[in-house]
């Protein structure tokens, strides 16, 4: 006996007469025309069903059999992909492989004014010398403490703030020990840093290099029109859009950057400007390779007291304008490379999916955030907020202070998850410390994207890949 997958969505397309099948457990999509839509939709009306019953049409069963859209009768799939996540996340962090994994905010201070920003504390901390020290052995203790890892597989550096490069002379202080520390462990080291780029001047990029910082995540809120007003200098007579356009360009080759743009509407209506000025400046569709543009749902928080929000895109049309901005980006990139004789990009159809894990930040016994205070904390989004704080690297580690943290899961975080077929790909719960919007909403925008780039896909198959 068979039954329909519990973790099937099926979703009609008006336009086209089809319906699309999309399974949130095993990430697949299939499209069913009109026929095979009929037996299909008989089939989610039982509560099981025999092959014997749809013997004409038995080579189409097989191949949902076949492709996990049809399963057992007598499979408990909730149970199995609690079981599978309880599975994954026990193999991760409580085998006897580990990895630290440090966001280390060298100070909180910062050159600019972002009226979004969701750091409220801004007194002027930057991690002194005897902080550095502390640090070492806090991550001595964190080793000496964790008797079942025989192999320390890594360690994962992100530089962060306040503004990081405020206080550069911290990463150039603190890298050798971090490096020698790896070595002594025999950890592969690899570290990035998260920034404004106001300061990611040619020395800087070098001194970056020296201490093997490898990637950059460097903040442009679109073109200079939103950005100058949107992430304003304290120091106003700087120049601050055109300087982080001309920093980035100078970004010496072995590095790669990611350029994060905080999205609202009217970022989208000027986003086409703001890649004018990219390939102005040679950075992109120039070096895509090392170069690549992420938009990002610009969250209101409500501490930050703004003023004006009325352009904030609300979450469950965020994919929707996510959509747009791709083909935008594409778009651009396939002019420039007709006129350059380059091969044409093509659009990955974007499909989530599954986390068999929440947040690592958050669940991982080797995952700190260090402030400029030298306080621990599991989330960078609350990095300087006092009452978030865990514990201070001169003391100890004490694995039973971050107990709270470790033991988090989305199946007890949920109340409804034994009856979500959202649940395994849904990234509202998969926070611990974000408060967001009712998850409803967040799924139903899920559907709407899924059908947006289907038809995209109908109407120009050159333009996006549907596999």
């Amino acid at each position: 006996m068979y039954k329909a997958s519990f973790y099937n969505i099926f979703l009609f397309i008006p336009e086209t007469n089809e319906f699309l099948l999309y399974n949130t457990y095993h990430g697949g999509i299939i499209v069913l025309e009109s026929v095979e839509s009929k037996v299909f939709n008989e089939i989610i009306s039982k509560d099981s069903f025999s092959l014997e019953d749809y013997t004409i049409h038995i080579d189409f069963i097989n191949s949902l059999i076949e492709k996990g859209y049809i399963v057992n009768s007598n499979v408990d799939e909730i149970k199995q992909y609690e079981q599978k996540y309880h599975d994954r996340v026990k193999r991760l962090f409580y085998s006897n492989n580990g990895t630290f994994v440090l966001t280390i905010a060298t100070t909180n201070s910062c050159n600019m004014k972002c009226p979004y920003c969701f750091e409220f504390d801004k007194h002027n901390a930057v991690i002194n010398d005897k902080l550095i020290e502390d640090l070492e052995t806090f991550l001595e203790s964190v080793v000496q403490n964790s008797q079942n890892i025989t192999n320390w597989a890594g360690m994962d550096i992100t530089w962060y703030g306040g503004e990081p490069l405020v206080a550069q002379n911290v990463i150039n202080k603190l890298s050798p020990k971090l490096i020698r520390f790896a070595e002594q462990h025999q950890m592969k080291y690899s570290a990035g840093i998260i920034t404004n780029g106001i300061l990611l001047t040619k020395e800087t990029w070098s001194l970056l290099q020296k201490n093997q910082v490898k990637w950059a995540q460097i903040t442009i809120d679109g073109n200079k029109e939103t950005h100058n007003i949107y992430r304003p200098l304290k120091n106003i007579k700087e120049k601050n859009y055109e300087r982080i356009l001309e920093n980035i360009a100078k970004m010496p080759q072995g590095m790669s950057a990611t350029i994060r743009v905080n999205t609202d509407k009217k970022v989208v209506a000027n986003f086409e400007k703001f890649l004018d000025d990219l390939n102005a400046y040679g950075i992109w569709p120039q070096r895509h390779k090392e170069i690549k543009i992420v938009n990002a749902w610009l969250r209101t928080y409500e501490q930050a007291s703004e003023s004006k929000t009325e352009n904030r895109i609300p979450l469950p049309e965020w994919m929707h304008y996510r959509n747009i901005l791709r083909e935008i980006k594409l778009n651009y990139y396939n002019r420039w490379a007709d006129q350059h004789n380059m091969k044409r990009g093509r659009l990955a159809f974007n499909v989530e999916k599954a986390s068999f894990e929440d947040c690592w930040a958050v669940i991982s016994p080797f995952s700190f955030v260090i402030d400029a205070d030298g306080y621990t904390y599991k989330c960078w989004e609350v990095v300087h907020d006092k009452n978030f704080a865990i514990q201070h690297i001169s003391e100890k580690y004490d694995r039973e202070k971050y107990n709270k943290h470790l033991s988090y899961n989305r199946f007890d975080s949920c109340t409804e998850s034994s009856n979500c077929k959202y649940l395994p790909i849904c990234g509202t719960i998969g926070c611990a410390q974000a408060e967001y919007p009712n998850c409803s909403k967040y799924t139903k925008d899920i559907e709407t994207s899924l059908k947006e780039q289907y038809l995209q896909y109908k109407q120009n198959p050159d333009k996006i890949v549907f596999s």
